[in-house]
């Protein structure tokens, strides 16, 4: 698994301003600027994906995590999973992804490495192949020849750890003036 961590400079007076406010209010402007931190990632990932429209590519997005009441927050950036999947514009079951059937290719077959190997019938009996010549020949297993990675997430983190530290700390400082103005306009 591929992580990003990001050290911030230079946030000393938004940090003071934000810690002024009262504890609820605190937990806004963090989860907004998280969110616009993680934006180039996504993109970047997007960008770097192996086919310009494919269900991968598609499915990549980011979500929002808070820990310890609102102390810790932050982006994770993956894959949508299950239902949210079947609601991408434009995916019909039997088109792209694996084998053609229209589902999913799981993140890590992208990123990593993937060492040959057999891949045995489920269910134990005969697989059937269509050769390129269009015969149909009946086999046990297939030998997998292996993959090498394109790592799109693990660039996708070189590319965009300045972007992300830019905007991450642009919309902190004006979440921040903006609740620190709502909450003096109240008083």
């Amino acid at each position: 698994m591929t992580v990003a961590t990001v050290t911030l400079e230079g946030l000393a007076p938004t940090v003071r301003k934000l810690e002024a406010l009262p504890r609820r209010i605190q937990k806004g402007p963090v989860r907004k600027a998280v969110r616009a931190g993680g934006a180039p990632f996504v993109k970047a990932a997007k960008r770097n994906a192996p086919r310009r429209r494919g269900i991968f590519k598609r499915t990549l997005t980011q979500k929002i995590k808070s820990y310890r009441g609102g102390v810790v927050t932050l982006t994770i950036v993956g894959q949508l999973k299950g239902a949210r999947i079947k609601a991408i514009k434009g995916l019909k079951k039997g088109r792209g992804g694996i084998s053609g059937r229209g589902d999913v290719v799981p993140i890590h077959f992208v990123e990593e490495d993937i060492k040959p190997h057999r891949i045995p019938k489920e269910g134990g009996g005969p697989i059937a192949i269509k050769t390129p010549g269009g015969r149909i020949v009946i086999v046990q297993s297939i030998q997998h020849p292996g993959t090498r990675g394109q790592h799109p997430i693990r660039r996708a983190a070189q590319q965009a750890e300045k972007p992300g530290v830019q905007k991450f700390q642009e919309k902190l400082e004006t979440e921040v003036d903006a609740e620190a103005a709502k909450l003096a306009a109240s008083a």
